[in-house]
């Protein structure tokens, strides 16, 4: 909604001022980005430990990708809105494998890129759960 420089302008301070403010009371920071065409490189460079967005969305990068530019943990690889919401169980399970391969299964957080739709079957989250035992 906002260009990067807008963003850089009126959110980037207070971003960074919260998270400042709770650095020593949290061991475990993970940042999510909304949306499409996230602007990433600048987020990435945020003081978190992990970096959490809808990877599968046009305009943002895949997981490999963002490992690589930031250095940092990721989290994702689903698609809630699409395969996980309306596809079929072996749709996500491909999607599973699919993130995994991409970051070699190491600084990963398996999750959908936001959260997960209520009407999801729950077939499909058990999909999920049965791909990583």
């Amino acid at each position: 909604m906002v260009t990067a420089d807008q963003y850089r302008e009126f959110g980037e301070q207070y971003d960074l001022e919260f998270l400042d403010g709770i650095k020593s009371r949290s061991k475990f920071n993970i940042l999510h980005n909304c949306g499409t065409r996230i602007y990433f490189d600048q987020l990435a460079t945020y003081p978190v430990h992990a970096l959490s967005w809808a990877a599968t969305l046009e305009g943002n990068p895949d997981l490999q990708e963002g490992k690589l530019r930031s250095g940092k943990a990721v989290m994702g690889g689903i698609s809630e809105k699409t395969v996980l919401k309306t596809g079929e169980p072996e749709q996500v399970r491909e999607e599973v494998a699919r993130a995994i391969e991409m970051t070699g299964g190491r600084h990963f957080l398996l999750a959908p890129g936001c959260s997960i739709p209520p009407e999801t079957p729950s077939k499909n989250l058990l999909a999920i759960r049965d791909s990583l035992t």
